[in-house]
Protein backbone atom coordinates (compact mmCIF):
# COMPACT_ATOMS: atom_id res chain seq x y z
CA UNK A 1 0.00 0.00 0.00
CA UNK A 2 2.82 2.55 1.05
CA UNK A 3 4.47 1.70 -2.51
CA UNK A 4 1.42 2.83 -4.04
CA UNK A 5 0.42 5.93 -2.59
CA UNK A 6 4.37 6.62 -3.26
CA UNK A 7 3.72 5.56 -6.93
CA UNK A 8 0.86 8.14 -6.98
CA UNK A 9 2.71 10.85 -5.84
CA UNK A 10 5.45 10.60 -8.27
CA UNK A 11 2.99 10.05 -10.94
CA UNK A 12 1.08 13.41 -9.64
CA UNK A 13 4.78 15.58 -9.87
CA UNK A 14 5.52 14.05 -12.88
CA UNK A 15 1.91 15.47 -14.27
CA UNK A 16 2.85 18.67 -12.56
CA UNK A 17 6.36 19.52 -13.97
CA UNK A 18 4.81 18.79 -17.36
CA UNK A 19 2.14 21.27 -16.63
CA UNK A 20 4.40 23.81 -15.58
CA UNK A 21 6.86 23.52 -18.40
CA UNK A 22 3.86 23.40 -21.45
CA UNK A 23 2.98 26.14 -23.37
CA UNK A 24 -0.83 24.83 -23.48
CA UNK A 25 -0.76 25.40 -19.74
CA UNK A 26 -0.50 29.33 -20.81
CA UNK A 27 -1.77 29.39 -23.88
CA UNK A 28 -4.31 32.34 -24.12
CA UNK A 29 -8.03 31.00 -23.85
CA UNK A 30 -7.04 28.00 -22.43
CA UNK A 31 -10.31 26.60 -20.17
CA UNK A 32 -8.27 25.34 -17.38
CA UNK A 33 -5.81 27.72 -17.08
CA UNK A 34 -4.94 28.33 -13.29
CA UNK A 35 -1.94 30.11 -13.70
CA UNK A 36 0.60 32.39 -15.09
CA UNK A 37 4.18 33.63 -14.72
CA UNK A 38 5.35 36.46 -15.78
CA UNK A 39 9.46 35.96 -17.23
CA UNK A 40 10.48 39.50 -18.43
CA UNK A 41 10.43 42.97 -16.71
CA UNK A 42 9.44 45.37 -20.25
CA UNK A 43 5.98 46.28 -21.74
CA UNK A 44 6.32 45.39 -25.08
CA UNK A 45 3.00 45.51 -27.57
CA UNK A 46 0.99 42.36 -26.24
CA UNK A 47 0.68 38.82 -27.73
CA UNK A 48 -0.10 35.85 -25.81
CA UNK A 49 1.97 34.60 -23.35
CA UNK A 50 4.29 31.45 -23.61
CA UNK A 51 6.22 29.84 -20.58
CA UNK A 52 9.77 31.94 -21.47
CA UNK A 53 7.93 34.73 -23.11
CA UNK A 54 5.53 36.32 -20.99
CA UNK A 55 5.26 40.39 -19.99
CA UNK A 56 3.11 41.22 -17.23
CA UNK A 57 0.71 43.28 -19.82
CA UNK A 58 0.34 39.73 -21.91
CA UNK A 59 -0.04 37.54 -18.52
CA UNK A 60 -3.16 39.74 -17.19
CA UNK A 61 -4.72 39.84 -20.80
CA UNK A 62 -4.45 35.93 -20.68
CA UNK A 63 -5.75 35.64 -17.26
CA UNK A 64 -8.68 38.44 -18.47
CA UNK A 65 -9.42 35.87 -21.41
CA UNK A 66 -10.01 32.67 -19.76
CA UNK A 67 -13.17 31.06 -19.87
CA UNK A 68 -14.53 30.80 -16.19
CA UNK A 69 -17.79 29.84 -15.30
CA UNK A 70 -16.99 29.28 -11.88
CA UNK A 71 -14.91 32.52 -10.85
CA UNK A 72 -12.09 30.50 -9.98
CA UNK A 73 -9.01 32.75 -9.56
CA UNK A 74 -6.48 32.83 -12.30
CA UNK A 75 -3.07 33.63 -10.50
CA UNK A 76 -0.10 35.51 -12.17
CA UNK A 77 2.71 35.67 -10.73
CA UNK A 78 6.02 38.11 -10.58
CA UNK A 79 9.63 36.94 -9.38
CA UNK A 80 11.94 40.04 -8.08
CA UNK A 81 12.53 42.81 -10.26
CA UNK A 82 11.20 45.62 -11.28
CA UNK A 83 8.55 45.58 -14.04
CA UNK A 84 7.27 48.61 -16.50
CA UNK A 85 3.64 49.80 -17.25
CA UNK A 86 4.04 52.49 -19.68
CA UNK A 87 2.57 51.31 -23.24
CA UNK A 88 0.86 54.03 -24.86
CA UNK A 89 -2.28 56.44 -23.44
CA UNK A 90 -5.03 55.83 -24.73
CA UNK A 91 -7.03 57.06 -22.23
CA UNK A 92 -10.28 54.92 -21.01
CA UNK A 93 -8.97 51.81 -23.05
CA UNK A 94 -10.42 49.23 -20.51
CA UNK A 95 -9.13 45.91 -22.44
CA UNK A 96 -5.43 46.31 -20.60
CA UNK A 97 -3.93 46.32 -24.46
CA UNK A 98 -2.01 49.75 -24.03
CA UNK A 99 -2.53 52.68 -20.95
CA UNK A 100 -2.90 50.97 -17.71
CA UNK A 101 -2.94 47.46 -16.68
CA UNK A 102 -6.71 46.38 -16.61
CA UNK A 103 -8.14 43.42 -14.93
CA UNK A 104 -11.83 42.44 -15.60
CA UNK A 105 -11.70 39.33 -15.09
CA UNK A 106 -11.32 36.75 -11.53
CA UNK A 107 -7.22 37.67 -10.85
CA UNK A 108 -4.58 37.76 -8.63
CA UNK A 109 -1.48 39.12 -9.28
CA UNK A 110 1.16 38.18 -6.72
CA UNK A 111 5.30 39.09 -6.84
CA UNK A 112 8.03 38.18 -4.55
CA UNK A 113 7.46 40.74 -2.01
CA UNK A 114 6.97 44.68 -1.65
CA UNK A 115 11.17 45.10 -1.29
CA UNK A 116 11.62 42.51 -4.12
CA UNK A 117 9.00 43.10 -7.00
CA UNK A 118 8.39 46.57 -8.11
CA UNK A 119 5.49 48.37 -10.90
CA UNK A 120 6.72 51.55 -11.87
CA UNK A 121 5.20 53.45 -14.97
CA UNK A 122 7.24 56.09 -17.23
CA UNK A 123 5.95 59.14 -19.32
CA UNK A 124 2.44 60.07 -19.91
CA UNK A 125 0.66 56.63 -18.24
CA UNK A 126 -2.74 56.65 -16.63
CA UNK A 127 -2.10 54.53 -13.72
CA UNK A 128 -0.49 51.24 -12.72
CA UNK A 129 -3.81 48.78 -12.33
CA UNK A 130 -7.42 49.35 -13.30
CA UNK A 131 -10.54 47.12 -12.16
CA UNK A 132 -12.72 48.86 -14.94
CA UNK A 133 -16.02 46.99 -14.02
CA UNK A 134 -18.49 45.73 -11.22
CA UNK A 135 -17.92 42.15 -12.64
CA UNK A 136 -14.69 42.31 -11.45
CA UNK A 137 -12.71 40.51 -8.66
CA UNK A 138 -8.78 41.24 -8.18
CA UNK A 139 -5.91 40.67 -5.66
CA UNK A 140 -2.66 42.51 -5.96
CA UNK A 141 -0.23 41.26 -3.16
CA UNK A 142 3.67 41.10 -2.21
CA UNK A 143 4.80 44.05 -4.12
CA UNK A 144 4.96 47.51 -4.77
CA UNK A 145 3.82 50.43 -6.72
CA UNK A 146 6.48 53.05 -7.66
CA UNK A 147 7.19 56.42 -9.45
CA UNK A 148 4.35 56.85 -11.55
CA UNK A 149 4.52 60.85 -12.22
CA UNK A 150 2.18 63.39 -12.54
CA UNK A 151 0.92 64.43 -16.04
CA UNK A 152 -1.12 66.94 -17.95
CA UNK A 153 -3.88 64.22 -18.87
CA UNK A 154 -7.37 64.24 -18.24
CA UNK A 155 -8.19 64.82 -14.65
CA UNK A 156 -8.88 61.04 -13.19
CA UNK A 157 -8.82 58.77 -10.03
CA UNK A 158 -6.18 56.79 -8.71
CA UNK A 159 -2.55 56.79 -9.81
CA UNK A 160 -1.54 53.54 -8.34
CA UNK A 161 -4.83 51.79 -8.76
CA UNK A 162 -8.38 52.16 -9.90
CA UNK A 163 -11.48 50.37 -8.59
CA UNK A 164 -14.83 51.47 -10.55
CA UNK A 165 -17.02 49.11 -8.39
CA UNK A 166 -15.67 45.58 -8.88
CA UNK A 167 -13.90 44.02 -5.60
CA UNK A 168 -10.28 44.77 -5.28
CA UNK A 169 -7.85 43.06 -2.46
CA UNK A 170 -4.77 44.83 -1.94
CA UNK A 171 -2.20 42.79 0.90
CA UNK A 172 1.00 43.39 1.69
CA UNK A 173 1.86 46.32 -0.70
CA UNK A 174 4.08 49.37 -1.17
CA UNK A 175 2.60 52.59 -2.88
CA UNK A 176 4.74 55.39 -2.82
CA UNK A 177 5.08 58.48 -5.23
CA UNK A 178 1.78 58.11 -6.96
CA UNK A 179 0.76 61.58 -8.34
CA UNK A 180 -2.64 61.88 -10.03
CA UNK A 181 -3.97 65.43 -11.76
CA UNK A 182 -7.28 64.26 -9.74
CA UNK A 183 -8.35 62.69 -6.69
CA UNK A 184 -7.00 59.44 -5.00
CA UNK A 185 -3.06 59.62 -5.80
CA UNK A 186 -2.46 55.60 -3.90
CA UNK A 187 -6.06 54.05 -4.67
CA UNK A 188 -9.57 55.03 -6.11
CA UNK A 189 -12.57 53.54 -5.30
CA UNK A 190 -15.15 54.35 -6.79
CA UNK A 191 -19.17 53.27 -7.02
CA UNK A 192 -20.20 50.67 -5.55
CA UNK A 193 -16.66 49.35 -4.99
CA UNK A 194 -15.60 46.76 -2.39
CA UNK A 195 -11.62 48.15 -1.01
CA UNK A 196 -9.99 45.80 1.11
CA UNK A 197 -6.77 46.92 2.24
CA UNK A 198 -4.42 44.91 4.68
CA UNK A 199 -0.76 45.43 5.40
CA UNK A 200 0.13 48.23 3.26
CA UNK A 201 2.04 51.42 3.13
CA UNK A 202 0.87 54.57 1.08
CA UNK A 203 3.42 57.29 1.13
CA UNK A 204 4.23 60.49 -1.15
CA UNK A 205 1.54 59.88 -2.71
CA UNK A 206 -0.33 62.90 -4.43
CA UNK A 207 -4.32 64.14 -5.18
CA UNK A 208 -2.53 66.94 -7.35
CA UNK A 209 -4.62 69.82 -9.24
CA UNK A 210 -8.02 70.20 -8.10
CA UNK A 211 -7.74 66.83 -6.55
CA UNK A 212 -8.78 65.00 -3.27
CA UNK A 213 -7.33 62.13 -1.19
CA UNK A 214 -3.82 62.34 -1.36
CA UNK A 215 -3.76 58.45 -0.32
CA UNK A 216 -6.80 56.81 -0.80
CA UNK A 217 -10.19 58.26 -2.78
CA UNK A 218 -13.78 56.13 -1.52
CA UNK A 219 -17.35 56.94 -2.70
CA UNK A 220 -17.61 52.64 -2.16
CA UNK A 221 -17.03 50.45 1.17
CA UNK A 222 -13.79 50.85 2.09
CA UNK A 223 -11.89 48.55 4.91
CA UNK A 224 -8.61 49.43 5.96
CA UNK A 225 -6.07 46.99 8.13
CA UNK A 226 -2.53 47.86 9.44
CA UNK A 227 -2.12 50.51 7.07
CA UNK A 228 0.22 53.03 6.92
CA UNK A 229 -0.65 56.43 5.55
CA UNK A 230 2.40 58.80 5.78
CA UNK A 231 3.82 61.81 3.46
CA UNK A 232 0.96 62.28 1.53
CA UNK A 233 -0.92 65.44 -0.19
CA UNK A 234 -3.52 67.11 -1.69
CA UNK A 235 -2.77 70.46 -2.96
CA UNK A 236 -6.47 71.99 -3.56
CA UNK A 237 -8.95 70.77 -2.27
CA UNK A 238 -9.86 67.66 0.87
CA UNK A 239 -8.28 64.80 2.56
CA UNK A 240 -4.32 64.75 2.61
CA UNK A 241 -4.76 60.80 3.14
CA UNK A 242 -8.14 60.11 2.53
CA UNK A 243 -11.32 61.15 1.48
CA UNK A 244 -14.24 59.29 2.06
CA UNK A 245 -18.17 59.71 0.69
CA UNK A 246 -19.04 56.50 0.91
CA UNK A 247 -18.33 53.47 3.88
CA UNK A 248 -15.06 53.89 5.79
CA UNK A 249 -13.43 51.34 8.17
CA UNK A 250 -9.80 51.46 9.79
CA UNK A 251 -8.23 49.24 12.14
CA UNK A 252 -4.77 49.45 13.80
CA UNK A 253 -3.50 51.69 10.84
CA UNK A 254 -1.49 54.83 11.21
CA UNK A 255 -1.95 58.29 9.27
CA UNK A 256 0.41 60.64 9.63
CA UNK A 257 2.46 63.77 8.55
CA UNK A 258 0.06 64.20 5.64
CA UNK A 259 -1.12 67.54 4.25
CA UNK A 260 -3.77 69.84 2.57
CA UNK A 261 -1.94 72.90 0.97
CA UNK A 262 -3.29 75.11 -1.58
CA UNK A 263 -3.48 78.93 -2.69
CA UNK A 264 -7.24 78.68 -3.18
CA UNK A 265 -9.68 76.12 -2.71
CA UNK A 266 -11.49 74.83 0.35
CA UNK A 267 -9.02 72.97 2.57
CA UNK A 268 -9.96 70.44 4.98
CA UNK A 269 -9.12 67.56 6.82
CA UNK A 270 -4.51 66.94 6.77
CA UNK A 271 -5.69 63.06 7.52
CA UNK A 272 -8.90 62.55 6.37
CA UNK A 273 -11.46 63.98 5.16
CA UNK A 274 -15.02 62.23 5.24
CA UNK A 275 -19.02 61.95 4.93
CA UNK A 276 -20.31 59.29 5.04
CA UNK A 277 -19.89 56.34 7.85
CA UNK A 278 -16.83 56.02 9.38
CA UNK A 279 -15.34 54.13 11.96
CA UNK A 280 -11.56 54.32 13.60
CA UNK A 281 -10.74 51.48 15.89
CA UNK A 282 -7.23 51.78 17.25
CA UNK A 283 -5.83 54.54 14.77
CA UNK A 284 -3.00 56.95 15.30
CA UNK A 285 -3.46 60.29 13.41
CA UNK A 286 -0.66 62.54 14.28
CA UNK A 287 1.26 65.38 12.69
CA UNK A 288 -1.37 65.83 9.86
CA UNK A 289 -1.50 69.38 8.47
CA UNK A 290 -3.67 71.96 6.85
CA UNK A 291 -2.53 75.07 5.40
CA UNK A 292 -4.02 77.97 7.49
CA UNK A 293 -3.62 80.70 4.17
CA UNK A 294 -6.84 81.91 3.03
CA UNK A 295 -9.10 81.43 6.05
CA UNK A 296 -12.75 80.84 4.98
CA UNK A 297 -15.74 80.11 7.35
CA UNK A 298 -15.61 76.29 7.08
CA UNK A 299 -12.44 76.44 5.46
CA UNK A 300 -8.75 75.60 7.12
CA UNK A 301 -9.99 73.28 9.45
CA UNK A 302 -9.43 69.81 10.40
CA UNK A 303 -5.99 68.79 10.75
CA UNK A 304 -6.47 65.38 11.66
CA UNK A 305 -9.66 65.00 11.00
CA UNK A 306 -12.55 66.58 9.08
CA UNK A 307 -15.99 65.38 9.37
CA UNK A 308 -17.98 66.57 6.87
CA UNK A 309 -21.62 67.60 6.84
CA UNK A 310 -23.11 64.90 5.10
CA UNK A 311 -21.79 62.09 7.39
CA UNK A 312 -24.37 60.14 9.26
CA UNK A 313 -22.58 57.99 11.63
CA UNK A 314 -18.54 58.45 13.07
CA UNK A 315 -17.55 56.47 15.91
CA UNK A 316 -13.58 56.78 16.92
CA UNK A 317 -12.59 54.60 19.58
CA UNK A 318 -9.57 53.84 20.92
CA UNK A 319 -7.67 55.72 19.05
CA UNK A 320 -4.80 58.51 19.32
CA UNK A 321 -5.20 61.80 17.79
CA UNK A 322 -2.31 64.45 18.38
CA UNK A 323 0.01 66.85 17.24
CA UNK A 324 -2.05 68.11 14.10
CA UNK A 325 -2.75 71.30 13.04
CA UNK A 326 -5.40 73.41 11.49
CA UNK A 327 -4.71 77.22 12.81
CA UNK A 328 -8.30 78.47 11.49
CA UNK A 329 -10.07 75.67 14.11
CA UNK A 330 -10.68 72.47 15.14
CA UNK A 331 -6.50 70.84 14.93
CA UNK A 332 -7.43 67.56 15.69
CA UNK A 333 -11.06 66.93 14.85
CA UNK A 334 -13.53 69.69 12.91
CA UNK A 335 -17.25 68.26 13.16
CA UNK A 336 -19.37 70.00 10.41
CA UNK A 337 -22.83 69.49 9.93
CA UNK A 338 -25.84 67.61 11.69
CA UNK A 339 -24.54 64.14 11.86
CA UNK A 340 -23.23 61.78 14.98
CA UNK A 341 -19.54 61.83 15.75
CA UNK A 342 -18.63 59.64 19.03
CA UNK A 343 -15.55 59.23 20.88
CA UNK A 344 -14.97 55.94 22.69
CA UNK A 345 -11.71 55.33 24.70
CA UNK A 346 -10.05 58.02 22.63
CA UNK A 347 -7.14 60.42 23.04
CA UNK A 348 -7.47 64.27 21.50
CA UNK A 349 -4.58 66.30 22.50
CA UNK A 350 -1.72 68.58 22.12
CA UNK A 351 -3.43 69.77 18.20
CA UNK A 352 -2.86 73.39 17.26
CA UNK A 353 -6.08 75.19 16.33
CA UNK A 354 -7.41 72.94 19.21
CA UNK A 355 -8.39 69.70 19.67
CA UNK A 356 -11.99 69.76 18.38
CA UNK A 357 -14.36 72.11 16.76
CA UNK A 358 -17.80 71.55 16.43
CA UNK A 359 -20.28 69.34 18.00
CA UNK A 360 -18.69 65.73 19.74
CA UNK A 361 -20.65 63.23 21.19
CA UNK A 362 -18.47 61.23 24.02
CA UNK A 363 -19.51 57.52 25.43
CA UNK A 364 -17.71 57.69 28.16
CA UNK A 365 -13.21 57.26 29.34
CA UNK A 366 -11.88 60.21 26.45
CA UNK A 367 -9.59 62.63 27.08
CA UNK A 368 -8.65 66.21 25.88
CA UNK A 369 -6.00 68.81 26.37
CA UNK A 370 -7.53 72.00 26.24
CA UNK A 371 -11.47 71.43 27.02
CA UNK A 372 -12.43 71.90 23.74
CA UNK A 373 -14.00 68.64 22.77
CA UNK A 374 -17.00 68.77 25.21
CA UNK A 375 -16.56 66.07 27.05
CA UNK A 376 -19.04 64.83 29.84
CA UNK A 377 -19.38 61.30 29.53
CA UNK A 378 -18.01 58.66 32.06
CA UNK A 379 -14.50 58.28 33.34
CA UNK A 380 -13.89 61.65 30.56
CA UNK A 381 -10.75 63.65 31.46
CA UNK A 382 -10.50 67.13 29.78
CA UNK A 383 -7.97 69.80 29.94
CA UNK A 384 -5.06 67.51 30.73
CA UNK A 385 -1.69 66.70 29.08
CA UNK A 386 -2.00 63.18 27.37
CA UNK A 387 1.51 62.75 27.94
CA UNK A 388 2.53 60.70 24.73
CA UNK A 389 6.49 60.08 23.30
CA UNK A 390 6.79 60.70 19.64
CA UNK A 391 5.43 58.80 16.87
CA UNK A 392 7.73 55.82 16.37
CA UNK A 393 7.97 52.29 15.83
CA UNK A 394 7.29 50.19 19.42
CA UNK A 395 6.50 47.33 17.92
CA UNK A 396 3.52 45.89 15.82
CA UNK A 397 3.14 46.94 11.56
CA UNK A 398 2.32 50.77 11.96
CA UNK A 399 3.89 53.59 14.22
CA UNK A 400 1.94 54.36 17.68
CA UNK A 401 2.62 57.26 20.57
CA UNK A 402 3.55 55.10 23.28
CA UNK A 403 2.29 56.17 26.97
CA UNK A 404 4.97 57.90 29.29
CA UNK A 405 4.76 56.80 32.59
CA UNK A 406 2.29 58.77 34.45
CA UNK A 407 -0.10 59.46 31.82
CA UNK A 408 -3.65 60.45 32.65
CA UNK A 409 -4.68 57.60 29.86
CA UNK A 410 -3.16 54.36 31.45
CA UNK A 411 -5.41 52.51 33.05
CA UNK A 412 -8.52 54.56 32.56
CA UNK A 413 -10.65 52.90 29.12
CA UNK A 414 -13.95 51.43 29.67
CA UNK A 415 -13.33 47.82 29.92
CA UNK A 416 -16.55 47.02 28.34
CA UNK A 417 -15.54 48.60 25.18
CA UNK A 418 -11.65 47.66 25.10
CA UNK A 419 -10.65 45.97 21.81
CA UNK A 420 -8.36 42.92 22.40
CA UNK A 421 -5.36 44.23 21.71
CA UNK A 422 -4.34 47.69 20.47
CA UNK A 423 -2.94 49.47 17.23
CA UNK A 424 0.02 47.00 17.69
CA UNK A 425 -1.25 43.76 18.01
CA UNK A 426 -0.64 43.68 21.83
CA UNK A 427 -3.53 42.44 24.55
CA UNK A 428 -5.65 44.46 26.24
CA UNK A 429 -5.97 45.05 29.09
CA UNK A 430 -2.46 45.20 30.98
CA UNK A 431 -1.77 47.09 34.42
CA UNK A 432 -0.28 49.90 33.26
CA UNK A 433 0.05 51.62 36.43
CA UNK A 434 0.89 48.13 38.71
CA UNK A 435 -2.14 48.37 40.77
CA UNK A 436 -2.87 45.10 40.86
CA UNK A 437 -5.65 45.52 38.26
CA UNK A 438 -5.40 45.81 34.70
CA UNK A 439 -7.69 48.24 33.16
CA UNK A 440 -7.95 49.17 29.14
CA UNK A 441 -5.48 52.31 28.39
CA UNK A 442 -7.11 55.45 26.49
CA UNK A 443 -5.69 55.77 22.93
CA UNK A 444 -4.24 53.28 20.15
CA UNK A 445 -1.01 52.06 22.87
CA UNK A 446 -1.62 50.17 25.80
CA UNK A 447 1.31 50.62 28.16
CA UNK A 448 4.03 48.11 29.33
CA UNK A 449 1.85 45.10 27.32
CA UNK A 450 4.09 43.44 24.57
CA UNK A 451 3.59 42.76 20.93
CA UNK A 452 3.63 38.91 20.67
CA UNK A 453 6.33 37.16 17.86
CA UNK A 454 4.58 36.87 14.76
CA UNK A 455 3.64 33.41 13.87
CA UNK A 456 5.86 31.62 11.27
CA UNK A 457 4.45 30.89 7.98
CA UNK A 458 2.09 28.17 7.19
CA UNK A 459 4.76 25.83 6.11
CA UNK A 460 4.96 24.55 2.54
CA UNK A 461 2.37 28.34 2.28
CA UNK A 462 5.37 29.30 -0.47
CA UNK A 463 2.99 32.03 -2.16
CA UNK A 464 1.96 33.44 1.52
CA UNK A 465 -2.08 33.41 0.12
CA UNK A 466 -2.76 31.89 3.97
CA UNK A 467 -3.41 28.49 1.86
CA UNK A 468 -1.86 25.45 1.48
CA UNK A 469 -2.59 23.71 -2.20
CA UNK A 470 -1.03 22.50 -5.20
CA UNK A 471 -0.31 26.09 -6.14
CA UNK A 472 2.11 25.97 -3.45
CA UNK A 473 3.81 22.68 -5.20
CA UNK A 474 3.99 24.15 -8.17
CA UNK A 475 5.78 27.26 -7.28
CA UNK A 476 8.42 24.74 -5.41
CA UNK A 477 9.20 22.84 -8.55
CA UNK A 478 9.73 25.82 -10.55
CA UNK A 479 11.96 27.08 -7.51
CA UNK A 480 14.07 24.26 -7.88
CA UNK A 481 14.25 24.53 -11.90
CA UNK A 482 15.57 27.82 -11.26
CA UNK A 483 12.59 29.76 -12.62
CA UNK A 484 10.14 32.45 -10.71
CA UNK A 485 8.46 31.15 -7.43
CA UNK A 486 6.19 32.74 -4.51
CA UNK A 487 7.35 35.50 -1.99
CA UNK A 488 7.14 33.00 0.66
CA UNK A 489 9.84 30.49 -0.76
CA UNK A 490 11.53 29.77 2.69
CA UNK A 491 8.24 28.13 3.71
CA UNK A 492 8.87 25.55 1.16
CA UNK A 493 11.44 23.50 3.23
CA UNK A 494 9.14 20.81 4.51
CA UNK A 495 11.74 18.56 5.47
CA UNK A 496 13.85 21.14 7.45
CA UNK A 497 17.26 20.06 5.20
CA UNK A 498 17.51 23.83 4.32
CA UNK A 499 17.42 22.36 0.89
CA UNK A 500 14.10 23.35 -1.04
CA UNK A 501 13.48 21.11 -4.09
CA UNK A 502 10.86 18.36 -5.39
CA UNK A 503 10.78 16.40 -2.28
CA UNK A 504 9.46 19.43 -0.63
CA UNK A 505 6.86 19.67 -3.31
CA UNK A 506 5.63 16.01 -2.73
CA UNK A 507 5.47 16.63 1.13
CA UNK A 508 3.22 19.39 0.39
CA UNK A 509 1.13 17.30 -2.47
CA UNK A 510 0.61 14.90 0.12
CA UNK A 511 -0.57 17.04 2.90
CA UNK A 512 -3.27 18.64 -0.15
CA UNK A 513 -4.35 15.47 -0.64
CA UNK A 514 -4.77 14.68 3.24
CA UNK A 515 -2.02 11.37 3.14
CA UNK A 516 -0.22 10.68 6.18
CA UNK A 517 3.43 11.88 6.48
CA UNK A 518 6.15 9.79 5.61
CA UNK A 519 7.86 8.23 8.40
CA UNK A 520 10.25 9.70 10.12
CA UNK A 521 7.80 12.34 9.89
CA UNK A 522 9.06 15.73 8.36
CA UNK A 523 9.89 18.61 10.52
CA UNK A 524 7.21 20.85 12.19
Amino acid sequence: MQKLLLLQIWVLAAFVMIFILSPAAHAANSPDMTEVFVTRFDDPPPDSCSPSDCSLREAIIDANSVANPNLDTIRVFLQAGTYQAHLGNEWYEDQGYTGDLDITGVVSISGAGPNATTITGMGDVERAFDVPHKFARAEISNLSIRDLPYTFAPIDCGKGIRNEGGTLTVRNVIIDHALMRGDGGGICNEADGTLNVTDVTISNSCGCLAGIGGAIFNTGTATLTRVNLTGNKVDWYVGGAISSGGTLTVTDSSISNNTVTAPLGNRRGGGISAGGTVNLTNVTVSGNYVDPSNPQPGNNVGGGLSIEGDATNVTIANSTIVNNSAEVGGGGISKQGSGALTLINTIVGNNTGGDCQGTISSSGHNLDSDGSCGLTGAGDQSELDPQVGVLADNGGPTQTHALLPGSPAIDAGDAGNCPATDQRGAPRPFDGDSDGVAVCDIGAFEAGSQVPPPPPPLQGDVNCDGDLNSIDALLVLRYSAGLSSGACISAGDLNCNSVINSVDALLILRRVAGLPEPSPAPCA
